[in-house]
């Protein structure tokens, strides 16, 4: 019998087909570790949402459920904590300002996440819904234009980010128990010293267990939004360039210019846009980006003063909580920015060279499309340049404070 090899193109439209690799890749591993209701077809780069059973529909939302009901935990056992250490005067101060550091991390850190992890569980239509329409605009724009270039990726970049994939399987399974092992899980506070052993063996298993659910629904949903981030991000940005780009070479060969193909795709982009940010971006945008930055700060902040501080299985993870952090703010955000200033001067473009009437009056209902964050408008350069300052002078103003 013969065996079917798998063929695997690298070009694509829109975007690279390596992204769909990484992203089935993603979809086949996480499935393993934490629940994940999709399935990616790659013949024709289709996700469906999979069918769960009643105990994985029950599991699926518990660990968005237990990301919030931890992040309530974290916060009422910092400000027990904070009016602990003011009412009585404490021998370790060491380990009280440890103790605290790391609940204001355990705070912060999966309340960037909570909107993506909400939406995996409980709204899991949304993800093919916005990524199914980018191989029908490939499909269009091909149809417009039959020499349109295509995105090549190498192989060995391939190879690399599945590495990395995988390497991300670590941290969930290795940070519970270490944690556990240095009391520093929130949930330590909840130990007696007076109980059994038997009891005592128990309840460390329940900390190592609350602590890998958390891990595993935090790696998951960083890396669902850095995967559909791009590429929603660069379909878009790259759409508009190439509509930009056919009617540019209209306007080399003909004096009358007939944009209503361009419009009424772009149309079609500015539809999907909305969808995106009403459905995905309004929930996961504003947490990511504000928690996030906080986050940004707080980590760089501990990696440069709590050098020496904290135990050697720990400290690792600041610098590398810093980099996972930095990797999405300077990823996604010039990504957003970029596909907002193409549509800018698409718009600009279709209302300056359209010379027909009707045409013109249609260019000037076109709005600009890209990622919003709620009610603070769309993300665009001077986002990316306000973000990265508030990061470099928040961080300094603390490490000069304190």
């Amino acid at each position: 019998m013969l065996r079917k090899t798998k063929v695997v193109t690298t070009k694509s439209v829109l975007v690279a087909n390596l992204m769909w690799q990484i992203l089935g890749e993603y979809c086949s591993l996480y499935q393993n570790i934490s629940p994940l209701p999709f399935q990616l077809s790659m013949s024709n780069k289709e996700v469906r949402v999979t069918n769960f059973t009643t105990k994985g529909r029950i599991v699926s939302g518990s660990s968005a459920t237990w990301m919030l009901a931890h992040t309530l935990a974290c916060g009422y056992f910092l400000v027990s904590r904070l009016l602990l250490t003011k009412s009585s005067i404490s021998n370790s101060d060491a380990i009280d300002n440890l103790e605290i550091f790391v609940n204001i991390y355990f705070l912060i850190f999966p309340l960037c996440l909570v909107g993506m992890s909400v939406t995996i569980a409980f709204y899991p239509q949304v993800a093919p819904n916005i990524l199914n329409r980018i191989v029908e605009f490939e499909g269009k724009l091909e149809a417009l234009w039959d020499t349109i270039p295509k995105k090549l990726s190498p192989n060995w970049m391939l190879s690399m980010l599945k590495f990395l994939l995988r390497g991300s399987i670590l941290p969930v399974i290795f940070i519970g128990p270490g944690l556990v092992y240095l009391n520093l899980d929130p949930l330590h506070i909840l130990m007696e010293s007076n109980i059994s052993s038997m009891w005592n063996f128990i309840l460390n298993l329940v900390r190592v267990g609350m602590v890998y659910f958390l891990a595993a629904e935090i790696v998951k949903s960083a890396i669902a939004f850095l995967l559909v981030g791009l590429i929603v991000m660069q379909s878009m940005s790259q759409g508009v360039k190439l509509l930009r780009e056919v009617l540019k070479f209209k306007t080399l060969r003909n004096a009358v210019i007939f944009c209503s193909l361009e419009i009424r795709l772009y149309r079609q982009f500015q539809v999907w846009s909305q969808y995106i940010n009403a459905a995905f971006c309004n929930r996961s945008v504003p947490p990511l980006l504000f928690c996030g930055t906080c986050m940004i700060i707080f980590s760089l902040y501990g990696t440069m003063r709590m050098y020496g501080s904290l135990p050697f299985l720990v400290y690792p993870l600041l610098p590398a909580s810093a980099v996972l952090m930095l990797s999405f703010q300077f990823t996604l955000l010039p990504q957003a920015a970029k596909s907002f200033e193409k549509s800018l001067d698409f718009v600009a473009f279709v209302r300056k060279e359209c010379t027909v009437k009707y045409e013109r009056k249609v260019a000037r209902s076109l709005l600009p499309i890209g990622a919003r964050c709620g009610p603070f408008g769309m993300i665009s350069n001077k986002w990316t340049v306000q973000v990265a300052n508030s990061v470099s002078d928040s961080t300094v103003s603390l490490l000069l404070t304190f």
